[in-house]
């Protein structure tokens, strides 16, 4: 089979190539003529051809997780080179006691004992854009946390969201601009499928604490800047404040900290004119403990070495003038169901 004359010689690509022309996603307007479509969309299928081997071997592998019908791997043990709960604990001994920190999933009261084993989840991204995770993981949460019945553990099928949901402008960014859409605008579309009427609140991050999580259960940590300091690969789970090396011409931060860069990077890719960072990262708060005006935040995160982190309120407080985010958000609405079709 071809389409336009791109050949089609396995049911994998046939399904690409038959993907795209329905989508019509091209990466720029004047890719929409025919001869250049066809250049482009052959790239994509065959990247081992393209002018661009990096560029279309990730954009290959991203359209065939999408197009794919099987489920993500699946395990009811965490993979090696994967930090476990257990093994975070104890690396985080402070987190471990009820009677100083707070963890939903072992402290929410809503939760029913049934259920109470099966509510953690984690879920490993390698590379690429982590505004979905959060979200999805979320809605399983809080079904878990208003569940009146044992469940089975539900949640989203992304690949299927993604195909039958996305348009061609969120296609473009998820696959080939490797950017996604606002963690928070997903957070509401998927709460809303789920649960029509759903109410989101944005939340002052000095008002979390263990009452506010036991109301609300998790929080979305949406546009949370990447900076070197957490995205070190020095094994670092405990992140006190952002730091910023006053002597880098990126340093624009109005109290810069002698000591680090508080950007990740230093090119145009990472940052805008007004120096802002432009890659940011989607998480959840599922944790606090400590009180007043110095408490930590346990985050839920996606990485394989850092799957739960602590960071302070110093922390995110430093970065949020500077950098525009991060933004916590708070669902009001309990939470029933994953959308209609898309169980996974």
């Amino acid at each position: 089979m071809a389409f336009d004359g791109i050949p089609a010689t396995t049911h994998k690509e046939c399904t690409m190539l038959a993907f795209l022309y329905e989508k019509n996603v091209v990466r720029i307007r004047a890719g929409s003529t025919p001869d250049i479509r066809k250049r482009f969309y052959s790239a994509i299928v065959h990247p081992e051809t393209s002018y661009d081997v990096t560029f279309f071997e990730k954009a290959h592998k991203k359209l065939s997780r999408i197009t794919a019908t099987t489920d993500d791997y699946v395990s009811n043990h965490v993979p090696a080179g994967v930090l476990s709960w257990d093994d975070a604990m104890r690396m985080m001994p402070e987190w471990a006691d009820p009677a100083t920190s707070y963890v939903f999933h072992r402290d929410d009261p809503d939760i029913l004992p049934a259920n109470r084993g099966q509510v953690l989840i984690q879920r490993v991204i390698e590379r690429g854009p982590s505004y979905m995770h959060a979200p999805v993981v979320l809605q399983h949460y809080l079904i878990s946390k208003y569940s009146k019945s044992k469940i089975d553990p539900v949640i989203l099928d992304m690949a299927k969201y993604i195909r039958d949901t996305f348009n061609t402008e969120q296609l473009k960014r998820h696959f080939l601009e490797d950017e996604g859409i606002p963690s928070s605008d997903l957070m509401h579309d998927l709460m809303q499928r789920g649960t029509p009427g759903t109410v989101t609140i944005i939340v002052s991050l000095s008002d979390i604490d263990a009452a506010f999580l036991q109301k609300h259960g998790p929080l979305l940590l949406s546009e949370f800047p990447l900076c070197d300091d957490f995205c070190s690969d020095d094994g670092r789970l405990v992140h006190e404040l952002s730091y910023c090396d006053a002597s880098a011409e990126h340093a624009l931060h109005p109290n810069p900290v002698p000591g680090r860069c508080a950007i990740r990077g230093d090119s145009d890719d990472y940052r805008r004119d007004d120096g802002s960072c432009t890659k940011f990262h989607a998480m959840l708060i599922i944790g606090v403990r400590g009180a007043g005006d110095a408490p930590r935040f346990l985050v839920q995160n996606w990485w394989r070495r850092h799957q739960f982190v602590e960071v302070s309120l110093a922390y995110l407080e430093w970065i949020r003038p500077f950098l525009h985010g991060p933004s916590a958000y708070a669902v009001c609405t309990p939470q029933l169901a994953v959308p209609a079709g898309f169980a996974q």
